[in-house]
C-alpha cells in the first residue's frame, strides 16, 4: 500500500498555471488527503504502467505482439450499496506508460471509450491524439518521442489543482473561500462565495452551483472553474454587476474523495451521489448530507434560491441542459428553464436547440430535493458539457480549455440575461405577462439603440425589432405584446 502525504506536495498528474503552487495552508481548508491508495505499478514485457499520482486509475494491462499492443483495462468503481442494480463505471483512466520511446504502440481500451483521449509527455501540457491515431472508439496507435508519456481520458483537473486555483481566488476581494463539510475519508468540500460585499445581500438574487459529482467529468470543472474566474477577477460591466446584483455559491468539488481515488461515477463507498437525494438518511451520502445542509443554510440565510445549477459533463457528442417536462413540475418552471437554455444558446457555437434533452423531474436528483423545498420558484437544472465535440459535428471544434471557456462567458451571460442585469449600452426591460406592456428607459445617452426582443415561448434566441433613438431627453419608450414577449433589449449601436 502506497500512503499519500499532503495534497500541497505537486504530485506527476498536477497540473498548475506559471505562478500557481498548490499549498496546505490554502485559505480554511486543511488540505491533506487522508487515505492510502493501492498498488499502483503494472508491468508488462518491459512495458510500465503507473497510477501513484492523484487521481490515477487503471485496473490492468497486457502486452502482445511486433506492434506494442497494449490492453488497457479501466477500473470500475466500488460497488453501489444503496443502489445495487447499478453496474459500477468503469470511464476514467489516467496512467503513465513507460518504456514506449520510438516503439509503435497500439492502445486498446476495454471497459471505456477511447474517442481521441489525451497525452502528455510531462503531465502537465496535454493534448488529443489526432484524428489519425484514433482508431474508432476504443483505440489509438502512435509511435511515441519520448520514453514515458501520461494517457488521460480528459485533462485531469485534480483536487491538488483546486486548491492551487483556491488560493488565487481567494486573493480577490470579492471571495471568501470555506468548507462546505468533510468527506467520507475526510477530505473537505471547498465552497467559495462570490459577490460584492458593499451591496446588502438583501438586494441580490442567490445562486447556487456545484460540480464533479461524478468524478471522471474533467470538462465540468473547467469550465466552471473559468465560471468563477470571470466572476471573481472579471472587470467587464457585467461581471461586476453580477457580483452587485448576486450571491453566488459554489462547490466545485461534490465528490473530492472519488476525484483523488480516480473514480469514474461513484464516491469511495460505491454511491452515486447523483441519485442519493432522496434517500433516507442512514443511506444518504456524507457528501450529500453536506450539500442539503449547506442548501438548508443558505434558504434559512437568504429565504430563498433563485437558481441551482447542477454540473457535469456527458458522453454524448454535445452540450445540453436536462430541462424538466412542464407535466412534471410547471409551466411556469418548464418556461424559464427553456428561457436559460435559449439565453445560454445566443450568439454561442458550441450549443445548438437540437442538443437540449428533456425528462420528468425525479426526487433522487438535487434538482428534485430543491423542488420540494422551493417549488417553481428555485430554477434548478443540470447542464453537461461533453468530452469530445460539440453539436454532433466532428468535423467543428472539439472540447478544449479554450472553448470551455468561451462556454463559461456565455453561462455567465445567459445568467445576467436571465435576471435582467443591464450593464452601460446594453439594458434589459422585462414585459408583463398581458396583451400591451410598456417599458420606459430614461437617462440613456444620445444615440441609436437596437431593440431585441425575447419571446415568452418557444426555442429561439434574441429576435431583431429595429432600432429606437435616444435624444437629448434621453427618454425611450417601446410598448409591445407582453404575452408573446418576456424580454426587451436596448443595445447602443453608435
Amino acid at each position: 500500500m502506497r500512503t499519500l502525504g499532503p495534497i500541497s506536495i505537486l504530485l506527476l498528474s498536477v497540473f498548475l498555471p506559471s505562478g500557481l503552487e498548490a499549498r496546505q495552508d490554502c485559505a480554511i481548508i486543511e488540505a491533506s488527503i487522508t487515505e492510502s491508495m493501492p498498488d499502483s505499478v503494472f508491468t508488462a514485457d518491459r512495458i510500465a504502467a503507473y497510477t501513484a499520482f492523484e487521481s490515477g486509475a487503471l485496473d490492468s494491462l497486457s502486452v502482445a505482439g511486433d506492434i506494442l499492443k497494449i490492453d488497457v483495462f479501466s477500473r470500475p468503481d466500488p460497488l453501489n450499496p444503496v443502489d445495487t442494480a447499478l453496474e459500477p463505471s468503469a470511464r476514467w483512466y489516467s496512467f503513465m506508460l513507460s518504456g514506449v520511446k520510438g516503439r509503435e504502440v497500439l492502445l486498446n481500451f476495454n471497459g471505456s471509450e477511447a474517442v481521441r483521449p489525451f497525452y502528455s509527455y510531462d503531465g502537465k501540457a496535454y493534448r488529443r491524439f489526432s484524428a489519425c491515431e484514433s482508431i474508432g472508439c476504443d483505440r489509438v496507435l502512435k509511435r511515441f518521442s519520448e520514453d514515458s508519456v501520461y494517457i488521460a481520458y480528459f485533462i485531469p483537473y485534480t483536487y491538488s489543482y483546486l486548491l492551487g486555483r483556491l488560493e488565487h481566488w481567494s486573493e480577490s476581494s470579492r471571495v471568501s473561500v470555506s468548507s462546505a463539510g468533510k468527506s467520507t475519508l475526510g477530505n473537505d468540500m471547498p465552497l467559495l462565495v462570490i459577490t460584492d460585499a458593499a451591496v446588502p445581500d438583501s438586494l441580490k438574487k442567490i445562486v447556487y452551483m456545484h460540480g464533479r459529482t461524478h468524478t471522471s467529468e474533467a470538462p465540468c470543472s473547467w469550465h466552471l472553474d473559468a465560471v468563477i474566474e470571470r466572476l471573481a477577477f472579471g472587470e467587464d460591466p457585467l461581471a461586476a454587476a453580477l457580483r452587485c446584483s448576486t450571491v453566488f455559491y459554489i462547490v466545485p468539488f461534490a465528490n473530492p474523495d472519488g476525484v483523488i481515488r480516480g473514480l469514474s461515477r461513484s464516491n469511495v463507498t460505491g454511491v452515486n451521489q447523483e441519485i442519493n437525494w432522496d434517500r433516507p438518511d442512514p443511506l444518504t451520502s456524507v457528501e450529500v448530507s453536506n450539500l442539503k445542509s449547506l442548501l438548508e443554510s443558505i434558504m434559512e440565510r437568504h429565504g430563498r434560491i433563485d437558481m441551482a445549477l447542477n454540473m457535469h459533463s456527458q458522453v454524448e457528442d454535445y452540450a445540453t441542459y436536462w430541462v424538466h417536462t412542464a407535466e412534471s413540475t410547471s409551466d411556469r418552471f418548464f418556461s424559464e428553464q427553456m428561457r436559460l437554455a435559449r439565453l445560454t444558446m445566443d450568439g454561442n457555437p458550441y450549443f445548438k436547440p437540437d442538443d437540449l434533452e428533456f425528462s420528468d423531474l425525479a426526487p433522487r436528483y438535487v434538482e428534485g430535493w430543491l423542488w420540494k423545498r422551493c417549488g417553481e420558484d428555485c430554477l434548478a437544472i443540470t447542464f453537461e458539457t461533453p468530452y469530445t465535440y460539440y453539436s454532433e459535428n466532428p468535423d467543428g471544434e472539439w472540447v478544449s480549455l479554450g472553448n470551455l471557456s468561451v462556454f463559461a462567458d456565455h453561462t455567465v451571460r445567459a445568467i445576467g440575461d436571465f435576471f435582467h442585469v443591464s450593464v452601460p449600452g446594453r439594458l434589459l426591460f422585462p414585459l408583463e405577462n398581458k396583451r400591451r406592456s410598456k417599458i420606459v428607459a430614461r437617462n440613456l445617452p444620445e444615440g441609436r439603440y437596437s431593440v431585441s426582443l425575447l419571446e415568452r415561448d418557444g426555442c429561439g434566441g434574441w429576435i431583431d425589432a429595429g432600432t429606437v433613438e435616444a435624444g437629448k431627453s434621453g427618454k425611450v419608450s417601446v410598448r409591445l405584446d407582453g404575452r408573446k414577449y418576456v424580454l426587451v433589449k436596448l443595445e447602443l449601436t453608435d
